[in-house]
């Protein structure tokens, strides 16, 4: 898990992706990356929490 400082979840998803690349670490395609929003008090700028799981078959 990572916080991820970003403008929106499309910049927190390419930081946290960016930031896994540089530590050598490639995602198998069954892996899903969830980002959430993290409140804080004073917060000035977007903050979130990414961190990967294996994807999970939803039901129709």
């Amino acid at each position: 898990m990572q916080i991820i400082e970003a403008d929106d979840v499309h910049a927190a998803r390419l930081s946290y992706l960016e930031l896994l690349g540089r530590r050598g670490i490639s995602l198998d395609t069954t892996m899903t990356i969830f980002i959430e929003t993290v409140h804080r008090s004073r917060q000035q700028g977007g903050a979130w929490l990414c961190y990967i799981a294996q994807a999970m078959q939803h039901a129709a």
